[in-house]
């Protein structure tokens, strides 16, 4: 009948879904093996200079702030540039400055190098969480003087595929001017999701409260808002 016809196409489809969620993960966990991904260049210590563009803006926590930047092209001191892959974690002492957008292309002078795990057991397990969103490397920027715009024209596509990190961006920025402090910090996270400016002690106090999840826009989330959907 019809209506078994539209369950099995239902129960297909939540199959679909938690095989392809499966295999992302897993294949996250294996470093990329090409010859032009930038882990197979990283040379600790030594100031990298790459083409990229920002695909992702966090806010500043007070110390440093991060961003995320897909590369297209690589070079060390004195050799001349070459293609490159993949995506890196940036770190900038300070705050980022005001032009640095997502979509649009830099050129960055950092210092490489691979993520590590901490020794403890049962800790954090940064460099995995990282490779869950394909990130195999990060960079530290001493100094916002060595990122520098590279002016291009801007295709359409390219404005339609950045509009949600504008958009995130601009919010985060109205929110900073109109608020201060730990409300502020508050805000971005539950509408945003950027939990950087959280401090250590406000994120303590959500914890004793057994409130920590309201400030993490989750799977868990996302699938209630999926499944509200789905039923209306």
């Amino acid at each position: 009948s019809l209506l078994r016809k539209a369950q099995w196409a239902q129960m297909a489809i939540l199959a679909f879904f938690f095989l392809a969620g499966y295999l992302n993960g897993f294949q996250s966990q294996d470093t990329p093996d090409s010859p032009h991904h930038i882990t197979t260049h990283v040379n600790e210590g030594a100031e990298t200079i790459v083409i990229c563009k920002v695909q992702r803006v966090f806010g500043f926590n007070g110390r440093t702030s991060k961003f995320d930047a897909k590369i297209s092209a690589r070079r060390i001191a004195g050799a001349p540039f070459e293609p490159a892959s993949g995506m890196i974690r940036y770190t900038l002492e300070g705050i980022l400055p005001g032009d640095i957008t997502p979509g649009k292309t830099y050129a960055i002078r950092a210092k490489l190098r691979k993520p590590q795990k901490y020794g403890t057991p049962g800790s954090f397990d940064y460099p995995a969480y990282l490779a869950s969103q394909h990130i195999y490397v990060t960079g530290f920027i001493s100094s916002s003087l060595y990122v520098r715009r590279i002016h291009e024209e801007p295709s359409l596509l390219q404005g339609l595929l950045y509009i949600p990190e504008v958009l995130r961006l601009r919010i985060n920025g109205f929110i900073d001017s109109n608020l201060e402090g730990e409300q502020a910090a508050v805000y971005k996270a539950l509408l945003t999701g950027d939990r950087s400016s959280i401090s250590n002690e406000l994120r303590k106090s959500f914890k004793e409260s057994g409130c920590l999840h309201i400030l993490a826009i989750s799977g868990i989330h996302m699938s209630l808002l999926g499944v509200l959907l789905f039923t209306c």
